[in-house]
């Protein structure tokens, strides 16, 4: 789904991620009366909250966003201590990590390197980019 929102501008593939809205809408549907259903993924602000939005803007639905912020060094530390700089299985080009210079629906621009950079700074503006981006997303949706 990743591929689907930054290769090309989210309204292009607004039907074919219509598939998590309604997997979202049976889950409700199958709660019991009184119950909440939440919706935790970090893919949420980057792929389908424009189909979830649309899909429960009835008034029969109430839906909240909730957004949790960590401290922005913290963030990073933890994301580098997770191996996203290194660690091949968890490196930003591997499907949920991207870099708002390959993501055509990045709220942010990309921070520049220049080629003297070392590798790990690189990286490390990358991350800060997404994390960046990922905000910028979150404040784009209160709006």
């Amino acid at each position: 789904m990743e591929r689907l929102c930054c290769e090309k501008p989210m309204h292009h593939s607004y039907v074919e991620r219509l598939f998590k809205a309604e997997a979202i809408r049976q889950a409700v549907e199958d709660l019991p009366p009184g119950a909440v259903y939440i919706e935790t993924s970090h893919m949420f602000i980057k792929t389908f909250w424009d189909v979830v939005m649309g899909t429960f803007q009835h008034p029969e639905y109430c839906v909240r966003i909730i957004v949790l912020r960590r401290y922005l060094p913290a963030v990073l530390r933890s994301r580098m201590q997770l191996g996203h700089l290194h660690d091949p299985k968890r490196c930003m080009y591997n499907g949920w990590l991207y870099t708002p210079n390959n993501c055509v629906n990045a709220q942010v621009q990309g921070l520049p390197t220049g080629p003297h950079e070392q590798a790990e700074v690189q990286q490390a503006y990358r991350l800060l980019g997404y994390i960046v981006d990922i905000e910028a997303r979150a404040r784009q949706l209160k709006l």
